[in-house]
């Protein structure tokens, strides 16, 4: 137990790097929807379970591809309207 006078040394606080904290997440969001799909695939059939998994793989890219072009057009126009324009 921690008591005034005790010898004991204070916490450290933990940290990690960027990609540390990226995978963690990635790994908590994709986890639990990997765990369902044999249970899934069980209930439908394999070519259903597969067709799903493809069209469900097409329409992650799809939505990543905009997002990631919001992403770029929105920083691009924030910076611009900040810093005025690009030299």
């Amino acid at each position: 137990p921690l008591v005034h006078g005790s010898s004991a040394k204070p916490a450290v606080a933990r940290e990690s790097l960027w990609y540390h904290s990226s995978f963690l997440i990635m790994a908590e969001a994709m986890g639990m929807g990997v765990l369902g799909i044999p249970h899934a695939t069980a209930q439908i059939g394999w070519v259903w379970g597969l067709t799903a998994c493809v069209a469900f793989g097409l329409v992650s890219t799809y939505s990543s591809l905009l997002l990631g072009r919001v992403k770029n057009d929105a920083f691009a126009q924030a910076d611009s309207a900040h810093l005025g324009s690009p030299r």
